[in-house]
């Protein structure tokens, strides 16, 4: 959506051509991955619906029903240079909010205080709680953690602002925080930034010993909990990549379906087998072991049949665009570069992001190595 309106913006601004252009590329790639539709209440309509309704309108026409918009006075506050307890101060003032109102939500007082005062940070619980019922909006949050880089909880809530350097830095904190406190939160943490720099920054790191270290850590450190929660639930896909044989995949599926029956702690879209097993699926064809890639996909493909309430949702889907190519090359035994390079393009069309797709052309590039093109 983000992309559609930037479009929308193109053509408002009166950049007519670069708009159209901008759109019959946006559109056919949306239509590739069968996310053409939006719904606007209390009808579901098309992206090319909505467009030419939108271009029957003269963009000088759209510019003055804008000009309120940009004249209007705005309170402002420049977050860069507020902590957390500041920021937090600041919109319980502007959207008149009572302390009262956030004890109501499940936050303790006593966090409340701390939490102004700058001696602690919100956890999920305390953010899902205000958003709920204290009218707490997502943006209020990711406003504050993309403006500040010296954010309290910018590592852990806004981990997608942060550079490859921040989240190195990152590491360095919460591993030292891990060492002098014990807190197993602090361990997850670090945990999952190694993951995303071993991504990001190794090459072939599907199959590296960077990557064979990290899933013995996470695996060793998941073996003392009796139950999962989200943070341990985020790790779980990096313990299951060191696995060998296609029967010990089938049995590490079963152990973490065990850990999904309190599913209450899942606050998005959540399947415990599509977000672990894709990794593993990659993986194996990297390998070029059969018999482990076919078993997860067909664990993955019954999955996508038993979930159609996921199937909404756009990162679920691409994904299985991309896995049906995926397996096509370790049954076929070669590869068509420009079949799966085409989806990945897709995605970074609709996005308007290309960092979504800068490791999966990283494992292109990997499989081209493996296997002779076609």
């Amino acid at each position: 959506m983000k992309r559609f309106v930037s479009i929308v913006r193109l053509y408002q601004s009166g950049n007519v051509d670069a708009a159209k252009r901008a759109f019959d590329s946006f559109n056919g790639a949306a239509k590739r991955l069968d996310v053409q539709r939006l719904w606007v209440s209390p009808n579901l309509l098309d992206f090319e619906t909505f467009w030419k309704r939108l271009i029957s309108i003269h963009p000088s026409k759209l510019q003055e029903s804008d000009t309120a918009l940009k004249s209007a006075e705005i309170e402002t506050v420049d977050f860069g240079v507020f902590g957390m307890g500041e920021a937090f101060a600041f919109i319980m003032k502007l959207k008149k909010l009572s302390v009262h109102e956030f004890e109501l939500a499940g936050m303790s007082h006593s966090k409340i205080y701390r939490v102004r005062k700058n001696l602690a940070e919100f956890d999920v619980e305390d953010l899902f709680a205000g958003m709920l019922a204290a009218r707490l909006d997502v943006r209020d949050i990711d406003v504050y953690l993309t403006a500040s880089s010296a954010a309290m909880g910018r590592p852990r809530f806004g981990m997608r602002h942060l550079s490859l350097s921040e989240l190195q830095e990152a590491i360095a904190k919460y591993e030292a925080l891990a060492e002098e406190t014990g807190l197993d939160l602090y361990t997850e943490m670090s945990l999952e930034f190694r993951g995303v720099v071993i991504k990001n920054t190794v090459k072939n790191w599907l199959t590296s010993p960077e990557l064979q270290q990290l899933s013995d850590d996470v695996k060793t450190h998941l073996e003392h909990f009796d139950e999962w929660h989200e943070s341990q639930h985020r790790l779980a896909s990096w313990a299951f990549l060191d696995e060998t044989t296609d029967v010990g995949v089938g049995q590490r599926m079963e152990i973490l379906l065990s850990f999904t029956r309190n599913a209450q702690v899942f606050k998005y879209p959540y399947d415990p087998i599509l977000i672990n097993f894709d990794p593993v699926l990659m993986q194996a064809i990297l390998r070029q072991d059969v018999a482990k890639a076919q078993e997860v996909y067909q664990r993955l493909f019954a999955e996508y049949q038993a979930r159609p309430d996921l199937q909404i949702y756009f990162n679920y889907r691409w994904h299985k665009l991309l896995n049906e190519q995926l397996l096509k090359v370790v049954q076929d035994g070669f590869v068509v570069p420009m079949t799966i390079e085409g989806v990945l393009r897709d995605v970074e069309t609709v996005t308007g992001e290309r960092r979504f797709i800068v490791p999966y052309l990283a494992i292109l590039d990997a499989i081209r190595e493996v296997y002779p093109a076609y």
